[in-house]
């Protein structure tokens, strides 16, 4: 019994911290609304892989956004025809920049990142903006972006787009990325690069800044949007974080697998501990509710807090009231996809869009 009661009230004070470190986040994580900034002030850079069919609407999108000039874009290493279609794209347009890979590079997305990033800088214009092939940016979404980093005077901005769960799978697994960013960093902490953050799907940086602090240039890790925001973090450059729901969206994975191997990439990605770490903390968020009855005050704390985390994320990050219900089995999902991770990372064997997780 001492045992089940110490279990149960570890299981509550895990949820309650996790809901107090939430309530204070959110005031360093605000919600982007639409803007309009400077106009033709910011270059987008891309890497794509296998985005034959979805290249077009993304770089159309980019460029109906006033303050971007034009879209630096490199293919990195496709196994579809992406690089013909970009060809195709920069041939009419342009404003439609194209990078290639060095010779005899195998391709990474940091390296594909970096290339485009070299093309951009030939001109003077002041901000880079990173983001992903199958993010979606609505209208005002570039100006908000501006609009934060000159509010808070930072040299960096991240935001985290709503993502459009078309799946139970989504509504799961979907807000696990926003949970621990909300609820295991001390976004308080903002000058330890340990405590810094960022999303390769939305990521303005100043071109000065990102310059200076040597880019991508060396950044070999799956990661490589977080390596940047601590290395810029490090050479004492601001990164501020913010919610894009309102001005950016992005489609779920759409399946449980493909979900998983996302989480993989951000946890193994991260180091074997963190996804230990991680598997602990939702496995003890998951089973609370198992010790209603013999330990009732202490589930009830726990599932209280869990519930209470997950409404306050799903108002700030537009997610589905499903995803609130389902709060408990998704973090059962969390912990056995984490545990996956670590297992089929160990033997090299988790990929992400077909090259391994390393």
């Amino acid at each position: 019994m001492r045992i089940v009661t110490t279990t149960a009230w570890t299981c509550a004070i895990v949820a309650v911290t996790g809901l107090i470190v939430e309530c204070v986040n959110l005031r360093f994580f605000p919600p982007l609304r639409p803007a309009r900034g400077r106009d033709r002030s910011i270059v987008a850079c891309l890497a794509v892989r296998d985005e034959a069919q979805t290249v077009k609407a993304c770089i159309d999108g980019l460029l109906a956004q006033p303050e971007i000039e034009a879209v630096a874009i490199c293919d990195d290493r496709s196994r579809d025809a992406t690089q013909i279609v970009l060809e195709r794209i920069a041939d009419v347009n342009p404003r439609v920049w194209l990078a290639r890979l060095p010779s005899g590079d195998g391709g990474s997305k940091s390296a594909a990142i970096w290339a485009a990033a070299r093309r951009a800088n030939r001109c003077d214009i002041p901000f880079f903006l990173f983001t992903d092939a199958d993010v979606t940016f609505e209208a005002g979404a570039a100006g908000a972006l501006l609009q934060r980093a000159r509010e808070c005077g930072a040299d960096a901005v991240s935001a985290w787009p709503r993502v459009r769960a078309r799946t139970v799978a989504d509504s799961l697994l979907a807000p696990l990325v926003p949970e621990l960013l909300l609820q295991a960093l001390p976004m308080w902490r903002a000058r330890d690069p340990r405590c810094t953050a960022a999303t390769g799907q939305a990521l303005l940086v100043d071109r000065r800044a990102y310059t200076e602090s040597g880019g991508h240039a060396g950044i070999d890790t799956i990661v490589e949007d977080v390596a940047l925001a601590r290395r810029l973090r490090t050479h004492g450059y601001r990164v501020a974080l913010a919610s894009g729901a309102q001005v950016l969206a992005v489609d779920g994975y759409g399946s449980m697998r493909a979900g998983w191997d996302g989480l993989g990439r951000s946890l193994f990605g991260a180091g074997a501990g963190v996804c230990a770490t991680y598997a602990v903390w939702h496995a003890l968020l998951a089973i609370a509710p198992a010790f209603a009855r013999r330990a009732t005050l202490p589930a009830a704390i726990a599932a209280g807090a869990v519930v209470a985390a997950r409404a306050l994320q799903a108002a700030r990050m537009e997610e589905s009231r499903l995803s609130v219900a389902l709060a408990p089995v998704s973090h059962a999902v969390a912990a056995a996809g984490a545990i996956r991770a670590l297992v089929l990372g160990r033997r090299g064997a988790l990929r992400w869009r077909g090259r391994p997780v390393t």
